[in-house]
Formats: C-alpha cells, structure tokens, sequence
C-alpha cells in the first residue's frame, strides 16, 4: 500500500492530519492501478 505516493509497509497505520495533501486530501494506492483520492472536510 502507497499513502501518499510512499509505501507503506503496514496496512493497519492510521492516517493523521500531517499525512494530508494541502490540509485535507490523502492519496492511496494499491498496485499499479488501484488509486482513490480521499477528501477529508
């Protein structure tokens, strides 16, 4: 799993505020072609 577009080694991690992209967006990936754009309001 990619967070941010760096891997992350452990899938259960939790996400907080400093791992948004400009204060409230978090990217994740799976694979090559899996990727979800999370927004955070």
């Amino acid at each position: 799993m990619n967070l941010n577009n760096v891997r992350e080694p452990s899938a259960t991690r939790a996400v907080t505020v400093s791992d948004c992209l400009f204060g409230k967006h978090v990217l994740l990936r799976k694979g090559k072609k899996n990727y979800v754009v999370v927004t955070a309001k």
